[in-house]
C-alpha cells in the first residue's frame, strides 16, 4: 500500500510542476507517472485517476494558446 501512495504522490508532484510552469511543461513525465500508478489501483480508481489526470493535462494544455 505504501508503494501505491508513493506512486500517487509522484503523479501529483509531476502534475503540480506542470501546472506551476505550463509554458515549459513536458507531458511524457505525466503519462509515465500515470502509467506507473494505474496498475496498482482497482478499475474504478483507475478510471477516476485517469479522468482527473486528463482534465488537469487539458488545463495545462489550454495555457498554450495564451502564450502564442
Amino acid at each position: 500500500m505504501a508503494t501505491v501512495k508513493q506512486l500517487e504522490l509522484d503523479l501529483r508532484e509531476v502534475l503540480q510542476e506542470a501546472n506551476a510552469t505550463p509554458e515549459v511543461a513536458e507531458f511524457q513525465p505525466i503519462w509515465d507517472a500515470l502509467d506507473a500508478v494505474l496498475p496498482s489501483l482497482k478499475l474504478v480508481e483507475q478510471l477516476q485517476t485517469a479522468a482527473k489526470t486528463i482534465g488537469q493535462v487539458t488545463d495545462i494544455f489550454a495555457y498554450f494558446p495564451q502564450v502564442a
